[in-house]
């Protein structure tokens, strides 16, 4: 199964971008950011929209070490980031900080997979446990069988 959630950015309640429904991806990429450094490159520049910054840096406001700082961050108005709307709404205080869509952001993708035939009620309940969780909001997608 394939999950996917838009992506957008996560502002301060009284930012002047939280009174649009959706933020262009200019306005995003002028914005200072609050930073979550990762290991992995492929991963930050992801989340920093670097594809779209036409190999200039982002202006980095703030750096955290987790997500909950990362809200916290943005709710002090230290700066904006890059982010799904379930992270805001599992983390922050309603009006402290605002998830806003960016069109043109590719979506975040994740899967879950099972061997063909692995009925195991252990991995079966994982599965469903995953559609559950994340089949809300999210779109999903059943993987097609391979062909022989």
């Amino acid at each position: 199964m394939r999950f996917s959630e838009p992506r957008g950015v996560a502002l301060p309640g009284d930012h002047p971008l939280a009174a649009k429904r959706e933020v262009t991806i200019a306005e995003f990429l002028a914005e200072p950011l609050v930073d979550v450094p990762l290991t992995d490159p492929v991963c930050r520049d992801f989340w920093i929209g670097a594809r779209h910054r036409g190999g200039k840096p982002p202006r980095l406001a703030a750096q955290v070490t987790t997500i909950d700082g990362m809200i916290e961050a943005i709710a002090a108005g230290l700066g904006v980031a890059g982010t799904v709307a379930s992270a805001v709404e599992a983390l922050a205080a309603p009006g402290d900080v605002v998830f806003r869509l960016v069109p043109g952001l590719e979506p975040l993708d994740f899967f879950a997979a099972r061997r063909a035939g692995d009925e195991r009620s252990h991995v079966c309940d994982f599965i469903d446990a995953a559609a559950d969780a994340l089949g809300e909001g999210s779109h999903v997608a059943e993987a097609e069988e391979p062909s022989a």
